[in-house]
């Protein structure tokens, strides 16, 4: 149903979910969670493992100080969107009122992401042609061979 990984010490949660209100949900999980949440459109994503890789640059640049943002959850959002400019990554990966989104949770702490497993009603990300394709096209990705790592090496060059 959700997945569950390590990466660089950090414990993450990715699943699917559904919330009326984006920003009112998030600014209280992140109250109550001493965690980095995000929520991103599934729009946005091709996969699990796309984002995997986003949350891998993203730690990267945050281990060597070289972020665009200065919030981690701020930086995820960026990279999954391939820009450099907030109001563009908030308008194409933001999490849409009573739309299918993905949550994403890292802690150092796998108590967290336990309790935030048990708390929410999560779902999972499945793979789709149509949002990959969607993905290439707005992206204007036109090599098909490998669009998930041109989608990496995009998000990892948004300076």
């Amino acid at each position: 149903m959700v997945h569950r990984t390590i990466i660089k010490d950090y414990h993450l949660l990715l699943s699917s979910i559904i919330i009326e209100e984006p920003k009112e949900f998030i600014d209280r999980i992140r109250k109550e969670y001493n965690a980095i949440i995000q929520i991103v459109d599934i729009d946005a994503i091709i996969d699990i493992e796309h984002i995997e890789e986003i949350i891998k640059l993203v730690l990267e640049a945050y281990e060597r100080d070289i972020m665009v943002s200065r919030h981690i959850e701020a930086e995820i959002l960026l990279r999954i969107a391939c820009t450099n400019q907030i109001y563009k990554a908030i308008e194409f990966a933001g999490a849409k009122p009573n739309k299918l989104s993905v949550f994403i949770a890292l802690s150092k702490d796998a108590s967290i992401i336990d309790e935030l497993v048990s708390t929410l009603d999560l779902g999972e990300i499945n793979y789709s042609n149509e949002r990959y394709d969607r993905l290439l096209r707005y992206h204007k990705i036109t090599n098909l061979f490998d669009g998930r790592a041109l989608l990496i090496e995009k998000a990892n060059l948004i300076y």
